[in-house]
Parts: C-alpha cells; sequence; structure tokens
C-alpha cells in the first residue's frame, strides 16, 4: 500500500505543479476559448488541464519504475508505454477539438486509435469472467477492447460540464476499485499485492486530486475533452487489465464477491455518466444531428434546471456514485441480503437528496404544506437513524452481525414509511379535508400492509436475528405512526383546504 500512495503522491504533486504552470501559460497567451451557449461559466476559461494530466502520468509511470516494488510490472515495457503513447494521442486529440473543435468523424477516429494502440499491445478483454469463458478470435476481443475504451472515453467525457464533476466522479470511483483490486491481489497472490491495474488506478488517483484544486468552483482552469478523454481512457484500461491478470473465477466464495465484479465495478461507477451517454446519442440522433452534437441538455444541465445549485448538483453525482461504489465493495464482506438491504435504504435518501428541490418547491407551494414536510421529514428522518445507530449498537452487542442486520432493516423501513407519509400529505393537501384524512388513513392501511408481508418474508432468514428484527421493525412502525399522528393532529387543516 505504501508504495501505491507514493505513487499517488508524486503524480499528484506533479499534476498539481504543472497545472498551474498550464494555468500562467494560458493566460499569459490567451488561451481561452469564448463562452459557448451551453457552458455554465461566466467568464472565458483554459481548457487544456489535459496537458497537465499528461504529465503527471508520465510521472506517474517514470517514479513507479524507479521503485523496486513495481519491477515485475516493468519487465515487459510494452504495455506500458502503449498506455502512455496512447493518452498522449487522445491529449492531442481532446485539445485539437477544445481548441479549433474537431469534425466528430476525426474525433472519433482519434479515440479508435488510441483505443488500438492499447489493445494491440495486448491489453484486451480475451476471456469474460464467468469460469473463464473466451471471447473468441483475436479480431473479435480486439474489437470488444476498442468499443469498451471509446464508450468509457466518452462516457467520461459527457459529464464534464461542471466544476469539479468529472474529477470527483473519476476519484470516488477510481478509489473504489483500486480497493477492490487491492483486496482481490491479497486473496490471489498473497506475496505480491501489486498489479498493473492497481499502479493505473494510484496514478488516477494522483492526477485528479492534483487537479481538482485547480477545478474546484470557481473552476480556474478546465480538464476539456484532452483530459476527460484521458481519465476515461486510463479507467477503461485498468478495468480492462484486471480480466486479463487476475481470473476472478479462481477467487473463492469466502470472497464474497460476484464472478462478474471485474467488468461490472466501472461499469456501475459510471452508470450516470453512461446513461448520459446513451440518452444523448439518442436525442440528438432522433433530431437528425450528430452524436456529438454539444447542447445542453446532460443529466447535470436538467439537475440545475430543476433547482440545485451548480455546486448541488456535482455533489448529487458525487452521492450516487458513492453509493453505487461502496454498495458494489460491500460484497467482500456480507451477502447479497444485507446487501441489497442497505442500497435500498440509501438509495432512498440519495432519491431524496436527487429530488430534493422539485421537493422544496412541493413544500413551499402551500406555507402549512411546507411546515408538514419540514416536521415530518425530520421527524422521520430521525426517526430512522436513532433505529439505525442505536439499533446497530445494542444488535451487534448482544445478537452480533445479524441483530446489525436487523436494525439497519428496520431503518430502511422507517425510511420507507416516512417517504409514505411525505406523500400522503403532499398529495392530501390539494384534496382538501376528507382528502388530507383519506390520504393519510390510506397510507397507514399500506404500511399495516407492508409491515406484515415483510414479517412474513423475512421470518426465515439466517441472516438477520428474528428478536432483535421483530423489535427494530416494531419500533420503526410504532415510532411512525406517533410521528404521523403528531404532525396530522398539529396541522392546521382549513389553511390546507384553502
Amino acid at each position: 500500500m505504501r508504495a501505491y500512495f507514493l505513487v499517488a503522491l508524486i503524480t499528484a504533486v506533479v499534476t498539481y505543479l504543472s497545472t498551474w504552470l498550464v494555468r500562467y501559460t494560458a493566460k499569459r497567451f490567451n488561451i481561452a476559448p469564448a463562452i459557448r451557449e451551453r457552458d455554465v461559466h461566466k467568464s472565458p476559461t483554459p481548457r487544456i488541464g489535459g496537458i497537465a494530466m499528461l504529465l503527471g502520468l508520465g510521472a506517474g509511470f517514470f517514479s513507479a519504475a524507479s521503485f523496486g516494488w513495481f519491477e515485475p510490472l516493468f519487465a515487459n515495457p510494452g504495455p506500458i508505454w502503449a498506455m502512455f503513447f496512447a493518452a498522449a494521442l487522445i491529449v492531442v486529440v481532446g485539445l485539437l477539438d477544445d481548441l479549433i473543435e474537431l469534425d466528430w468523424t476525426a474525433k472519433m477516429g482519434g479515440q479508435m486509435a488510441a483505443a488500438w494502440i492499447i489493445a494491440s499491445s495486448g491489453i484486451q478483454i480475451v476471456s469474460l469472467p464467468i469460469g473463464g469463458v473466451t471471447v473468441g478470435s483475436f479480431a473479435v476481443s480486439l474489437a470488444i477492447t476498442v468499443f469498451a475504451l471509446v464508450l468509457v472515453m466518452n462516457a467520461v467525457n459527457f459529464i464534464d460540464g461542471l466544476d469539479g464533476l468529472a474529477a470527483g466522479v473519476v476519484a470516488i470511483g477510481t478509489l473504489a476499485f483500486f480497493v477492490y483490486t487491492y483486496l482481490l491481489a491479497q486473496q490471489t497472490s498473497p506475496t505480491n499485492y501489486f498489479s498493473t491495474a492497481g499502479l493505473i488506478s494510484a496514478i488516477i488517483l494522483g492526477l485528479v486530486v492534483g487537479f481538482l484544486p485547480h477545478n474546484w468552483r470557481p473552476a480556474k482552469i478546465f480538464m476539456g475533452d484532452s483530459g476527460a478523454m484521458l481519465l476515461g481512457l486510463l479507467m477503461a484500461t485498468s478495468a480492462i487489465t484486471v480480466t486479463g491478470s487476475i481470473d476472478p473465477a479462481t477467487v473463492t466464495r469466502n470472497d464474497l464477491l460476484p464472478a462478474l465484479i471485474p467488468l461490472a465495478l466501472p461499469v456501475f461507477i459510471l452508470i450516470l455518466p453512461l446513461l448520459d451517454l446513451l440518452l444523448a446519442v439518442v436525442r440528438r440522433l432522433s433530431r437528425g444531428k450528430s452524436p456529438f452534437a454539444p447542447d445542453r441538455e446532460h443529466i447535470h444541465h436538467q439537475l440545475q434546471d430543476i433547482g440545485h445549485s451548480h455546486q448541488g448538483a456535482v455533489l448529487v453525482f458525487y452521492h450516487w456514485t458513492l453509493l453505487v461504489s461502496t454498495t458494489l465493495l460491500l460484497f467482500f464482506w456480507l451477502d447479497l441480503p444485507q446487501v441489497l438491504m442497505i442500497f435500498g435504504a440509501w438509495q432512498i435518501l440519495a432519491l431524496v437528496h436527487t429530488y430534493w428541490p422539485a421537493l422544496a418547491r412541493r413544500i413551499r407551494y402551500r406555507r402549512n404544506s411546507k411546515q408538514l414536510f419540514a416536521k415530518a421529514l425530520r421527524l422521520n428522518l430521525l426517526l430512522a437513524g436513532l433505529v439505525a445507530v442505536l439499533g446497530s449498537i445494542i444488535g451487534f452487542m448482544v445478537y452480533g452481525s445479524g441483530g446489525v442486520a436487523s436494525s439497519l432493516i428496520g431503518a430502511a423501513v422507517s425510511s420507507v414509511f416516512g417517504v409514505m407519509t411525505i406523500l400522503s400529505i403532499g398529495f392530501g393537501s390539494k384534496l382538501g379535508l376528507n382528502g388530507f384524512y383519506a390520504l393519510v388513513l390510506g397510507g397507514w392501511l399500506l404500511k399495516v400492509l407492508l409491515f406484515a408481508l415483510l414479517l412474513g418474508f423475512l421470518q426465515s432468514a439466517t441472516f438477520i436475528s428474528g428478536p432483535m428484527f421483530f423489535f427494530a421493525v416494531v419500533a420503526s412502525v410504532l415510532g411512525g405512526l406517533a410521528i404521523d399522528s403528531y404532525v396530522v393532529l398539529t396541522a392546521k387543516i382549513p389553511a390546507v383546504e384553502n
């Protein structure tokens, strides 16, 4: 771990200083393109941060080659040189696009050329991690690898529209992938924890950590297409090297890790950028435009349109990336049902975070509704937190991991019931006095039904503690009933009708 840290630190320092030098050069020679209609910044800002990242990448490779820990990785330096040459090519393509706006076919050609350099060096998806199933011929393997590299490059590039967005998402996702590769190496190679995937991930972390201080709002410089495509190229390359260097099929069941994690992790980490890419391509082609034609309808733009601030939209992306990355890593320690329970509870919080401006506007629609929403939200969040924290502590002391799982399930139930309460109040406020009470009562009938179904479904589950599960869920239900009763009885119902 120390070796990886040193490489990442050196890369970060070189990238930080190089970015400062690139900023000074851009200001000295006025290398700052005019503001475009889709841009969200207010003053011309240079978009050539990829140059600094390329210098940081070179420093990272050079420092790793100087350390004896990584000597086996450089015994055959061909793939390393291929990665660097491909990185240099994609930075040049990105710079040309940032400065003179290349035709989309030329840009795609450059991306495919960079991907081909890496694939032809031997870094390919030769076998899928499903019992060692081979992909097929060399040509098929080459084509799949090039497609994957180009896909991830464009996915990262498509989200580079807000200060700190792409750098932060890549940092969170790459950190999770680095932890995965390190833990997997410990399981498969107890005497040697060093891998090409781990080295690339450490260098990526150094690149984004060194660049992000310059790119945080208000950004002094943007990474541009050159930096975004470089990060995407390195992320995809790191994932592909895992499938070739460490066979996940050899991991024992005690690792609690699905065999598809090497491919699933980078895909799910970039789920929002990939979704944004897919929607953008479909949207532009349906309008008869080039799939690379710029517009202002990306997901980060839509988050701003629903009310998020510039930094608020960035934090939403961070939240979802952290949610997916952490959930996938939990497979190292927890069983599938436990992971799904944690993911479900966390997903509710992420959804609330994502749509909070819209919910807030609905809350402000009427003053009384605002008070009811805020009161119900605070109390339900407090209840869910108490059930999760206190229940986990007590459950672990008495029943071990099963008690913790039971308490987290109770917290998830509390969160779901809280959302149902808020929705009941929100829709009921539009229907007058009778409709208000009818929806709140109907919501509770639905909660009782869900409570009964949950007990019946999980009563025989082996990963939870029966008594602790019962007490956690009952506490959630009774607490939710008390909160609903308090909110409804203290509401100014005549004001709701107006």
